[in-house]
Order: structure tokens, then sequence, then C-alpha cells
């Protein structure tokens, strides 16, 4: 999945720095189904937004994130920081 989320220009560069401030990556799993959702803006809590959501088997052992630099041949190398990392089960109760 490569989901776009600015389009960088010297004229938002500032508007993107506020924005990704409070980044957020979600992703959810229920059997087959696997969402992924992301969150921007300068506030934490903002509202996630489904970037993606497919069906397969998996049994994952493991989880791991990476991140790209895109099409760009000649990006810069930018570090990530992670303040924050939780796995969750949930039961949902079935009315």
């Amino acid at each position: 999945m490569h989901q776009r989320l600015f389009v960088v220009d010297s004229g938002t560069t500032p508007l993107i720095a506020q924005n990704l401030n409070a980044t957020a990556l979600r992703i959810e799993r229920l059997g087959r189904r696997v969402r992924l959702l992301y969150s921007i803006g300068a506030m934490r809590n903002a509202a996630f937004k489904e970037a993606a959501r497919t069906e397969f088997d998996m049994r994952p052992a493991y989880i791991g994130v990476f991140a790209l630099k895109g099409a760009a041949s000649r990006a810069e190398a930018i570090p990530v920081y992670v303040d924050a990392f939780s796995v969750t089960t949930r039961q949902c109760p079935r009315g």
C-alpha cells in the first residue's frame, strides 16, 4: 500500500511540518480483514482516516513497520522517531 499524504512544494513545507507533529498509524486486524489507518495534524488525537483495507490469511509471528522515500531518486533520508507503540486485543460483544 502506498498512500500519498502531501504534495510537497516550497509553499506547503511549513504546513506539512506542522501537520506531521502528531502523526499516527493504526493497523487493525479482525480475522482475515486488515485495515490501515492514519492520522495527521498539529494536535494529538486527530481523527483516523482509512488508507487501505484488504482480506487475507495471515498468522504473523512478528510485526514490522518501515518507510520508503517514494519515487524520488534524490530524496534526503530523514530519521523517524516513535513516541509510543502498543498492541491490544479487544473482544467484541456479540449481540
